[in-house]
């Protein structure tokens, strides 16, 4: 279940509450997970700044339902955005901390550049990824994990126009190529809270204006990821519905 509140364009709110069941091939079982995010935003207009700057603050919590609890974990990150009144560019920084168990805590800088074209209808946008996971523990299997992750990702967006094919309002596709590991997804509000190293992530989404408040989107992908355990390669795809109204 999802909630956005927005207010005169200056405050927003979201909040959402989910249970989820991921079931693992080759009879590894299953693992359930319940996870609760909170995000504001504040907006500021400005005529010295000639565009608007956004600072934000999310919490997430994830709990982890299996015996060992080893999975979950407590994010507080911020965030800075600045972007002109035209809506040509957009820059920003945001700075997430997570909390695992096990003396298990990670940094992520996430830094953001986004430009528009053709008249507004194409968005280009780059990020870079750095996480630092820092345990405590005495373990040195554990220890030698404290290393940097670097990953870039680059996603396109198109807006069409009102006779566009199928009525599709928007369509996306994006990559991820690098490294990450203990990820925090903050558009998604949520986290790759598992300790396997996130390779590469492709993802497509097709978005559709059914009436004047209600939407549907519809969107897939799959992420490459290196075990934690043995260090081979696995994948895993999804996909995502949803269907929001605005009051």
């Amino acid at each position: 279940m999802q909630l956005n509140f927005s207010y005169l364009e200056q405050y927003s709110v979201f909040a959402s509450a989910e249970k989820k069941l991921i079931s693992y091939s080759e009879d590894l079982g299953e693992s359930e997970q319940t996870e609760y995010s909170l995000a504001g935003r504040y907006h500021h207009y400005s005529d010295y700044l000639t565009g608007r700057l956004t600072l934000g603050t999310d919490v997430i919590s994830i709990d982890d339902d299996s015996e060992s609890d080893e999975n979950s974990v407590n994010i507080i990150s911020s965030s800075v955005n600045y972007m002109p009144h035209n809506k040509s560019y957009s820059a920003g920084m945001n700075l997430a901390y997570s909390e695992y168990p096990e003396q298990l805590s990670v940094n992520q800088v996430t830094i953001t550049v986004g430009k528009s074209f053709f008249s507004g209808s194409d968005w280009l946008q780059i990020r870079h990824f750095l996480t630092s996971p820092t345990n405590t523990s005495s373990s040195n299997s554990d220890k030698d994990k404290n290393i940097d992750r670097h990953a870039v990702e680059l996603l396109w967006k198109h807006w069409s126009g009102p006779s566009s094919f199928m009525g599709i309002n928007s369509l996306f596709f994006s990559a991820m190529t690098g490294e990450r590991i203990y990820g925090v997804d903050l558009d998604a509000h949520t986290a790759y809270n598992l300790g396997d190293i996130q390779k590469e992530t492709y993802k497509a989404g097709l978005q559709w204006n059914l009436e004047q408040s209600l939407e549907m989107s519809i969107l897939g992908g799959i992420t490459n990821f290196e075990s934690d355990t043995d260090q081979s390669d696995y994948s895993q795809n999804f996909i995502y519905l949803n269907l929001s109204n605005k009051w």
